[in-house]
């Protein structure tokens, strides 16, 4: 058998070309992938140009309507001639776009509760015209177009359109002047910002008129009279505080109050610039107590709902005589002053004993009980250097005192160094009344000519509750003001209850256009208690206030010029 022999050269000659050969089929392996995956890559941009092409195969205006395709006065050939660059603006409203190229492009909406036949025929009109593209979410369905231009980014501006009602950073109800270097805005806060960001800023400055005067810096606080309060969902009611170091504004020569709010949050935004108050030349006067015009001042909470101008009737009279003729009503009007309740004010109104503010407008800001808080804090600054005492409850509550206690005068002079006066309530019923003699069951003919606090004579006798109570206050010794006391009191133990000096309250009567007795107790068992059958509340007859009809409807004869008609 033949043998082959190999010298050691022959073999180190062997493994050398076995190398080069495994290190040329790696070559071809890695030249191979590299131009697979340049080829993905160009089908991937050929795919990509496919969609968006170039806007000079456009028309200039690149502008486009589906309702003009429809009808025929498109090509649907596929290079995109005047009529197709697809862009129906069914919002009436374009907004300037980028793509990811950096070239801009017009995008337009098309409302998404269209039905699917116009759906069907939109996406004809679309894959007709390459330029354009479908893009559908939950949201929105849209067409979307290139369009050339060589400007700058500066010019591609987005615009946002808004629609319905967003929340507001601060909505301002008024200013006003408490001395020669302090000022109150109210007005209301957003919420998210104040529980989010705990507590953005406020700045105050004075902008003295005239040329060359420096504006003047000021400390600026705020209260939160319904901290707290879980019912409205979107604001708080706000109180701004703006004091100054120095007098601004007492050379009578003018200038203006702005306040800058701020976002508080961690993106820089510009604060909101907000000229609060504005004083003319000349305007500027002392707030001195000397100054006081009234005696006392109610402040009212929001009027609303369909009122019973009677009820409103018997309130204001009554209260016009118990305060006196030095006293002012202010009202205000959050849709319950209609027609008839007007009727009956209007002669109050004449007098000069009533204002009524119609405050509709902010029905549309989401505060609690119709911006409640904001309300009587508009009312508590007004009047703060027009009366001394100013007042605070409902117009279904009325105050009482007993014909022994002497004057309202002669009791709030005892209280001349206290800053509010708490006065607990009487709760009456609100539906029941005294039977006659001659009916047993149903109410007499004389009834329903009767006013409510004549008639309504049983009080509830039930443990007294915190909140039952309403307040007067000396404004000037007070920063801000709630619904059934203040809390921004200014010092120490300032506060005292004002026993005999109650008032009685008829609870949900006002806004009840029908006769108020449903149920009708013997005259015989008055002096029982009686306990409500739904909840167990005891009752007592109380006639502390009917006793005094008469002498209310003379004193309104006597006062009012026209006689009233009696509208329930």
């Amino acid at each position: 058998m033949p043998v082959l022999i190999l010298n050691s050269s022959s073999a180190a000659s062997c493994k050398f070309t076995m190398a080069a050969a495994d290190q040329s089929i790696a070559r071809v392996i890695f030249l191979v992938s590299i131009n697979v995956v340049f080829l993905l890559a160009g089908l991937h941009i050929l795919h990509f140009r496919s969609k968006f092409h170039n806007i000079a195969d456009c028309s200039p205006a690149g502008e486009f309507t589906i309702s003009q395709h429809a009808a025929g006065s498109a090509s649907s050939s596929d290079d995109c001639t005047s009529d197709h660059c697809c862009n129906h603006n069914h919002t009436g409203a374009s907004l300037n776009k980028k793509d990811i190229t950096g070239q801009p492009y017009l995008m337009s909406h098309i409302n998404v509760e269209a039905s699917h036949s116009a759906l069907s025929s939109v996406d004809q009109v679309l894959q007709s015209c390459n330029p354009c593209i479908l893009v559908r979410n939950a949201n929105l369905i849209s067409t979307t177009a290139i369009q050339s231009s060589s400007s700058s980014s500066t010019n591609n501006v987005r615009r946002f359109e808004t629609y319905g009602v967003a929340v507001h950073l601060f909505i301002k109800m008024s200013a006003y002047r408490g001395g020669s270097n302090t000022f109150a805005i109210i007005g209301l806060e957003a919420k998210e910002p104040a529980r989010l960001y705990e507590d953005p800023p406020y700045e105050c400055e004075w902008i003295p008129a005239g040329a060359r005067r420096a504006l003047v810096k000021g400390l600026a606080f705020k209260m939160f009279p319904d901290d707290g309060n879980i019912y409205s969902h979107l604001y708080n009611a706000v109180t701004i505080n703006c004091t100054f170091q120095e007098n601004v504004g007492t050379d009578k020569m003018g200038g203006e109050l702005v306040v800058y709010a701020s976002y508080g949050d961690a993106f820089w935004r510009k604060a909101e610039r907000i000229v609060a108050l504005t004083e003319a030349p000349g305007e500027y006067q002392s707030t001195s107590a000397a100054n006081n015009i009234y005696e006392y001042v109610y402040c009212g909470s929001p009027l609303f709902g369909n009122l019973s101008p009677q009820r409103i009737r018997e309130w204001i009279a009554y209260h016009a005589r118990f305060f006196g003729s030095k006293a002012h009503f202010f009202l205000y009007d959050a849709g319950g002053v209609h027609a008839d309740v007007q009727r009956v004010l209007e002669p109050w109104i004449t007098l000069g004993r009533v204002t009524v503010d119609n405050i509709r407008g902010q029905e549309k800001f989401d505060g609690y009980y119709h911006n409640q808080f904001m309300v009587v804090n508009d009312c508590f600054h007004r009047a703060r250097h027009l009366a001394r005492w100013l007042f605070f409850f409902d117009v279904d509550e009325y105050l009482w005192m007993p014909s022994d206690a002497g004057s309202l005068e002669s009791m709030f002079a005892k209280f001349e160094n206290h800053a509010q006066v708490i006065i607990w309530q009487n709760p009456m019923s609100r539906n029941m009344c005294i039977a006659t003699d001659n009916v047993s069951d149903d109410p007499p003919v004389s009834l329903p000519r009767k006013w409510g606090f004549e008639k309504l004579v049983f009080r509830n006798v039930r443990k007294r509750e915190h909140n039952d109570c309403k307040y007067a206050i000396q404004a000037r010794k007070a920063l801000a003001t709630g619904i059934h006391r203040s809390g921004h009191l200014i010092g120490a133990n300032t506060t005292v209850y004002a026993d005999p000096l109650k008032y009685y309250h008829y609870h949900n009567t006002i806004n009840r256009r029908e006769e108020l007795c449903q149920e009708f107790i013997h005259p015989k068992n008055k002096n029982k208690v009686y306990t409500n059958p739904w909840n167990g509340d005891p009752f007592v007859y109380d006639n502390g206030m009917a006793i005094l009809g008469d002498e209310i409807k003379k004193f309104e004869q006597d006062s009012v010029v026209a006689p009233q008609q009696f509208i329930i």
